[in-house]
């Protein structure tokens, strides 16, 4: 069954599983339930559209046999809240009718599950609070392709910007004090993008280390709150850089315009991987990541032949 093992807070699943609905959706079309007082009443949130969630990540490691009984027990435990709680749902649903409840989940691996949620559905079904479909069914899906899904849309006004305070000069400085190494490489290739241009090489210099700084914290913000999404942003990274040398060592381009091209196309592979992600925080990644290979070996300038 799909899925993977959630080893952080229970607490922090439903928070993660909350943004990415707010993602998904339109503004006002998702609507989230508060449950600080006096519980969710078996809903996480639902949609204007009809559809009901609700959250749930057990404590790991679980053998299959008790991740199951503890999902079996979310399941049974919740859609009996639809009913004792039908007066304040109400309420709250308005005339939204839930014609799908679905459990978000971390991993599920016994399709027991699935035929569990669909026995007390239905005698949800036979109760049939007023917000309740008469064709309601469950559904149990795992973070693994909700996430996905909540974060590259491609339409809609709201995108994924991934906040970081920005690193001052004093951590720029602190940082090229204690780095000589990498520093000297680093001023060796903008040496020769600027030019020998030594001012300006300089510059380029503090600005990559500026990127490099500001990519990392960004990186590390995005592992926090989407890991997977994380995974995916450092996989086409990894991928990238295995090439880096050999079109580094072939290219016909002089440094500047072979820094231009990298830089051009890792940018054009993680637009279109995740096209829901801020355009300012994909050129955060995309600028960290070429630092980073300006700093360390992958990507460097031959001695032009002129």
């Amino acid at each position: 069954m799909p899925g993977e093992r959630w080893i952080r807070p229970p607490e922090e699943w439903q928070n993660l599983i909350n943004k990415c609905l707010s993602l998904k959706f339109d503004i006002g079309e998702f609507v989230p339930i508060p449950d600080r007082v006096r519980g969710d009443c078996g809903l996480e949130g639902f949609t204007r559209g009809g559809l009901g969630f609700q959250c749930y990540a057990a404590e790991e490691p679980l053998i299959t046999s008790e991740l199951t009984r503890k999902q079996k027990a979310k399941i049974t435990s919740d859609l009996g809240k639809l009913v004792k709680y039908k007066t304040n749902l109400a309420r709250l649903l308005g005339p939204t009718m839930l014609d799908k409840w679905i459990l978000v989940v971390p991993r599920w691996e016994d399709k027991a599950l699935l035929a569990h949620a669909e026995e007390k559905m239905k005698l949800l079904r036979v109760e049939r609070p007023s917000f309740i479909s008469p064709n309601i069914v469950p559904s149990i899906c795992t973070g693994r392709t909700f996430r996905r899904k909540a974060n590259t849309r491609s339409s809609g006004s709201e995108h994924l910007r991934v906040d970081v305070p920005l690193v001052d000069q004093a951590k720029i400085t602190d940082w090229v004090a204690t780095n000589d190494e990498l520093v000297a490489k680093l001023d060796e290739k903008t040496l020769a993008i600027c030019y020998q241009d030594s001012d300006n090489a300089r510059q380029l210099r503090n600005e990559s280390v500026r990127n490099y700084l500001n990519g990392q914290n960004a990186l590390e913000k995005l592992r926090e709150d989407f890991p997977e999404i994380f995974e995916a942003v450092d996989r086409i990274k990894k991928d990238k850089e295995y090439f880096l040398v050999m079109e580094s060592l072939t290219t016909a381009s002089l440094p500047a315009a072979h820094l231009r091209e990298t830089l051009d196309s890792l940018e054009n592979d993680l637009a279109r991987a995740f096209s829901g992600l801020d355009r300012f925080t994909v050129r955060q990644f995309v600028h960290g990541a070429v630092a980073d290979w300006l700093l360390r070996c992958p990507l460097h300038f031959p001695k032009s032949p002129l």
